[in-house]
């Protein structure tokens, strides 16, 4: 019997982790979009993520929030976060908007932390 596989992930902390696992492209990406804007200024955006978000939304297609989260304030975060990376993966993002998403997603975690009766600790570096 073939095990079932999906393209872009299929979970809810997994598919966290995929998508966070897009954040090397973030720099790369940054750095390719500034050599462009210098170049052609008319057709780029200094400090524009260049579809960052277009590989790295795939894997909130098949994210899945477990039921005991979708009436909470951790299953509200996490839709609106999913609808957004989708929403996001066919425009430059800027580098304001990366942040303020990833601040969410941070936030998210440390929800789901508290929910598991873990108490987070901030992290100095950053």
């Amino acid at each position: 019997m073939k095990k079932y596989t999906s393209e872009f992930g299929e979970g809810f902390i997994y598919n966290i982790m995929l998508f966070s696992k897009h954040w090397w492209r973030h720099f790369e990406s940054l750095k390719h979009n500034d050599e462009m804007a210098e170049s052609n200024p008319d057709l780029w955006d200094k400090g524009n993520l260049d579809l960052w978000f277009n590989a790295a939304g795939d894997h909130f297609y098949d994210f899945k929030i477990p039921e005991q989260f979708k009436r909470t304030k951790i299953g509200k975060l996490a839709k609106e976060l999913q609808e957004e990376a989708i929403e996001r993966r066919f425009k430059n993002t800027t580098i304001k908007e990366f942040e303020a998403f990833f601040e969410k997603l941070e936030e998210l975690c440390i929800l789901i932390d508290k929910k598991l009766g873990l108490e987070d600790v901030k992290a100095e570096f950053n």
